[in-house]
């Protein structure tokens, strides 16, 4: 942490490319910054509180299952950029904050994370629909919202040096689904529900800004008696009309709550109707009633996170750091999927399926199977990884292998 002028500079080392790009959540009541570095790990395991600087009071470092997360507590709101600089040995995420920063008409305290990519090419077989759309997000750095239309919908696909924005809206159109772009989200669903924005009434700390960001969760989670919207809004919610299983995926970043909530009604068709007791009450849209038609419905639920066979410990010898979900299997479990080769991420990367039907998006370095794997190379033709195999004597070996794709 260091002090230029007047801005403030965090960088955060990483031994290896994150998955995806960090999760980013802004308070401002207390002002605090959050970054969320997914299915990654402090080698300590310990939680840290470190001196601040400037505008930072302290930053906190705590890891939570394979979360690392890095608070920086502030002594007031502060504009803030992130960057994600690739390095010859590592990877350095690096934070400013600078009341000098120019603010956009969208989101006045952040600015992307990233440099989009302007095309990828991709290849991938039998992948779940919600998370393919999900990951290509990720490489424009644009937010989304999809609705329960897309569930258990899997496909194929193919591209070489494609706009992957473009992908996006072919993915959709490919599945019977219109795209629309509302305020800095892209909506997708079907045409009947986007149809019309549903109105959403006034509501205490409708204003606040948050950051939600999950690939299949249930409606009632976000927006029942005690979602998370709900509980950041400190009203009532009544949501018993409409289908508080609909499987949700939905990455916003930033915006406002009352934002966030009209762009669940949006995929959904659902409208909201004000409450005496100043709460809201949602339902579905009875003027779109129609979109149902034809359209099959699935009861989805929120997918507890996948884990390995009960029998499985994380071994002792891993007291250096922590076990990943994916140690938990034995490699011929696991289902790689296919690749994708982005210029505006740091390496290519691989999709990786386990039994319970995770995608895990991974790259060369990142852990594997119960034989000590590291992946070494992601190419073309499959995944490169070489394992440490032990016999009933004690003796080791290096053991390669090469998964190949569907």
């Amino acid at each position: 942490m260091s002090q230029q002028g007047t801005a403030v500079l965090v960088k955060i080392k990483l031994s290896a490319p994150p998955k995806v790009f960090p999760d980013e959540l802004f308070n401002l009541n207390p002002p605090r910054l959050v970054l969320s570095f997914f299915d990654t790990s402090d080698a300590t395991g310990q939680t840290k509180d470190l001196a601040g600087i400037g505008y930072v009071l302290q930053s906190t470092v705590k890891q939570t299952g394979t979360t690392t997360k890095v608070t920086l507590d502030l002594d007031k709101p502060v504009r803030y950029s992130t960057l994600l600089e690739a390095l010859s040995d590592r990877t350095e995420y690096v934070v400013k904050l600078d009341p000098a920063l120019a603010p956009s008409k969208e989101m006045p305290f952040v600015k992307p994370a990233h440099i989009p990519a302007s095309s990828i090419t991709i290849h991938a077989k039998n992948i779940d629909a919600r998370t393919l759309l999900k990951i290509l997000s990720d490489a424009t750095n644009q937010n989304l919202a999809i609705g329960d239309e897309l569930l258990d919908r899997r496909i194929d696909v193919d591209e070489t040096n494609i706009d992957p924005t473009a992908l996006i809206e072919r993915v959709a159109h490919s599945q019977d689904l219109a795209t629309r772009r509302v305020g800095n989200v892209l909506a997708i669903a079907s045409e009947c529900r986007l149809s019309q924005v549903p109105a959403i009434p006034f509501l205490h700390n409708d204003q606040e800004r948050i950051s939600i960001n999950y690939s299949h969760v249930a409606a009632g989670a976000l927006t029942g008696a005690a979602g998370i919207l709900h509980n950041e809004l400190q009203v009532p919610f009544d949501s018993v009309a409409v289908n508080d299983q609909a499987a949700l995926t939905v990455k916003i970043k930033f915006d406002t709550i009352r934002e966030e909530l009209q762009m669940i009604a949006l995929v959904e068709g659902w409208e909201a109707q004000a409450q005496e007791s100043g709460g809201i009450r949602l339902r579905p849209n009875s003027s779109i009633s129609q979109c149902e038609s034809g359209i099959k419905k699935h009861a989805g639920q929120q997918v507890a996170a996948s884990s390995p066979d009960a029998s499985w410990t994380c071994p002792a010898s891993h007291a250096a750091r922590q076990c990943v979900l994916l140690e938990g299997y034995e490699l011929d479990k696991l289902i790689p999927l296919g690749f994708m080769l982005s210029n505006g991420m740091p390496a290519q990367s691989a999709f990786i399926e386990t039994p319970a039907g995770e995608v895990f998006v991974v790259n060369a370095g990142d852990y594997l199977g119960r034989n000590f794997g590291t992946i070494k190379k992601i190419s073309q033709a499959g995944i490169e990884i070489t394992e440490s195999i032990q016999d009933d004597k004690g003796l080791s070996w290096d053991r390669s292998a090469t998964l190949p794709y569907r």
